[in-house]
């Protein structure tokens, strides 16, 4: 329901599913995985990795920015 609600209101969203949670701080983005599997970063191709890279292992975590241009 939310997610056709902000599709409808022009809201992006990012779908996320099981362990993995995202924060968002000033131009970062944290993306903490509490899972047992490491999972994929939903970060834009573009992404400068701060902390991890694009597979957040098991109880870890990454975080990007988006690329400045």
């Amino acid at each position: 329901l939310f997610a056709r609600l902000c599709d409808e209101a022009g809201i992006v969203t990012t779908p996320i599913t099981g362990a993995l949670r995202l924060r968002r701080r000033g131009d970062l983005t944290f993306g903490i995985n509490y899972g047992e599997t490491p999972v994929a970063a939903p970060a834009p191709a573009d992404a400068e990795f701060v902390l991890g890279d694009r597979s957040i292992a098991a109880h870890d975590l990454s975080i990007w920015r988006y690329a400045r241009g």
